[in-house]
């Protein structure tokens, strides 16, 4: 933390970090789709996609790409 950033500064940051996090989310839509299009299903594996690709998304960016404002 530089001289100028408050704490909240540093939560404001990571939280952004973290909610920048979206690929894994559009990945799980994609197959998802395509899973529920190929087998019958309806839009049920492209909700559990969608949730699966968020909850991978928050733990990719608060283990990898966001490490170094965890750390703080």
């Amino acid at each position: 933390m530089s001289l100028n950033e408050t704490p909240k500064d540093d939560e404001e940051s990571l939280a952004d970090c973290l909610l920048s996090q979206y690929k894994f989310f559009v990945g799980g839509i994609g197959v998802g789709a395509m899973s529920g299009i190929h087998l019958k299903k309806g839009i049920a594996p492209m909700i559990v996609g969608g949730v699966a690709g968020s909850m991978t998304d928050l733990m990719y960016g608060y283990m990898v790409a966001c490490k170094e404002k965890v750390s703080k």
